[in-house]
């Protein structure tokens, strides 16, 4: 048994193992070996269908804010609809 833990939110590996569930974004970081190991153990692919943490999805929000700003400025309107209804579906996730 390891008593690794995570640094940030104190999840220990061996309760990643037992439920499948980390605990927080730098768990990834923590345990990554650990949790590729137990993927390819499993069979299952590597997609990630979960939620984005936030930091992520900031920093996701931000630069698409500013490729849409780049867009408009260029009268790039197809891409410029296209960047808002990202940002649209980003935020709207981010509500449920």
């Amino acid at each position: 048994m390891s008593d690794k833990s995570c640094p940030s939110c104190g999840m220990t590996i061996e309760s990643v193992r037992k439920h499948g569930l980390i605990g927080c974004e730098f768990c990834l970081r923590e345990f990554r070996s650990e949790i590729v190991m137990q993927f390819r153990r499993s069979g299952h692919g590597f997609n990630y269908s979960g939620k984005m943490p936030l930091s992520i999805k900031n920093n996701e929000l931000t630069m698409l804010g500013k490729e849409l700003e780049s867009a408009v400025n260029n009268d790039d309107f197809e891409r410029a609809a296209i960047l808002r209804d990202s940002i649209n579906k980003i935020q709207a996730d981010a509500a449920k």
